[in-house]
């Protein structure tokens, strides 16, 4: 199989097609516009830039993947230390379908981020980001977070949880057994279905996980950190003009529970 070793760069353009790629830490694939890879191991850095398609990327530890403007990845697994980064523009959404979130992995969905039908494991994290959208996602144990995105469709089942920040949407939410359903100060939620075993909470709680999201700035500024759920609706506003990266860290609550 293929291999690109750390400090190597390879760029898949239009027309071609590169199957069973290994990306080594430190080394980086560029999915170039009418390009695609398919079955990639993804240790290293993945870009799957405008016009360029990812299907069945495993981003295992170390690794990450970031979708781009116009860019779309398929049925990516996102494994324990893989992070996978959808941000797209005005001019062009980022797209992911049918990911598989497992334990320790994370999804960042960011301004014109839209992610469809993700599978959220135990432990996993999704993180929907002012401007983002996440649509249909199955949260089984594991953790999605709306913090001036929005959400729609969601189940959450089996010891799952969603939490509404503040400048975050939920809609048609379904909280079956087991699941847990936050709807944090200024938080919205509208038509969230429970069903016996399921829990809402409206109101003031304590997130089991701290989430912390760096915005991008020009490069004459400086990066701004912000925590949640202690975030303004101006705040979020204010996001949406770059993207966020974010970050969560399981709190002890979340470790015992």
């Amino acid at each position: 199989m293929p291999t690109v070793s750390s400090g190597g760069t390879l760029n898949v353009s239009s027309g071609h097609t590169s199957t069973g790629v290994i990306v080594d830490s430190g080394g980086t694939l560029n999915v170039l516009s009418g390009g695609k890879i398919i079955t990639t191991t993804d240790r290293g850095i993945v870009n799957v830039f405008g016009g360029g398609l990812a299907s069945v990327t495993r981003v295992s530890s170390g690794g990450t993947e970031s979708v781009d403007p116009g860019g779309t990845s398929i049925a990516t697994t996102i494994r324990n230390g893989g992070v996978e980064s959808v941000v797209g523009a005005l001019l062009g959404a980022a797209v992911d379908r049918n990911a598989t979130i497992s334990s320790g992995g994370t999804q960042n969905v960011g301004f014109a981020g839209v992610v469809f039908a993700t599978a959220i494991d135990g432990g996993a994290i999704q993180i929907v980001s002012a401007g983002g959208l996440a649509s249909g996602a199955t949260v089984a144990g594991g953790f999605q977070f709306i913090s001036g995105g929005e959400a729609s469709n969601t189940t959450v089942t089996n010891n799952g949880e969603v939490d509404v920040f503040s400048a975050g949407l939920a809609f048609n939410a379904t909280v079956k057994a087991g699941g847990r359903f936050f709807v944090q100060s200024g938080g919205f939620a509208s038509s969230t279905v429970v069903k016996s075993g399921g829990d809402e909470t409206v109101g003031p709680a304590v997130p089991r996980v701290a989430l912390s999201c760096r915005a991008a700035v020009p490069s004459s500024g400086s990066a701004a950190i912000r925590s949640w759920p202690a975030r303004s609706s101006a705040a979020a506003r204010r996001s949406r003009s770059a993207p966020a990266t974010c970050s969560a860290a399981m709190s002890a609550a979340a470790l015992r529970n």
